[in-house]
């Protein structure tokens, strides 16, 4: 963590990050051991962002993290969507832990039909939470990187597994 005291802009504060990444291009050498440092950065700027240290501390976190989930080495300005993102987040993820232990989550079938004779030669299952209106695809991303999947997953199969049993008796 750095604190750059009486910056004159933000372009002065950008210019540092781009320092600091150049500094930390060349390897460092420790017992014949090439290092590599690859870092993201994150910035808050006091008064503009907020006005105490904690919180510049845990804004120039998320825009670090912002940077981390793009992939690549990169400096990110605090904004405010990157805190309703993360608030998002938190709210989906306890959605999904709620959802998994109160029989929270529905199946929507989809039928996949054969072009050439029209017939049904299968059926994709949706997954849907029955309480939320979170968009699968987000919360289906934020399950798998905070460990929820394999759950999700053996849940949907018992969903499935039921259902299918349920046709075949019909």
């Amino acid at each position: 963590m750095f604190l750059y005291p009486e910056y004159k802009s933000r372009d002065e504060l950008e210019a540092f990050a781009k320092l600091l990444f150049e500094k930390l291009k060349s390897a460092i050498i420790i017992d014949d051991n090439e290092i590599h440092i690859k870092c993201c950065i994150g910035i808050s700027v006091i008064p503009e962002d907020c006005i105490d240290i904690e919180t510049a501390i845990r804004y120039a976190d998320m825009a670090m993290y912002y940077c981390k989930n793009t992939g690549k080495q990169d400096y990110a300005f605090f904004e405010e969507i990157m805190e309703l993102d993360l608030k998002e987040k938190i709210n989906i993820f306890r959605a999904l832990e709620d959802a998994l232990l109160s029989d929270g989550f529905t199946v929507l079938y989809q039928p996949q039909v054969s072009l050439n004779t029209g017939e049904v030669t299968g059926m994709e299952a949706l997954l849907r939470l029955k309480k939320y209106s979170y968009n699968s695809m987000k919360f289906i991303k934020i399950a798998e990187n905070e460990g929820l999947i394999i759950s999700i997953g053996r849940k949907v199969t018992e969903i499935v597994v039921k259902q299918i049993a349920d046709w075949l008796k019909n």
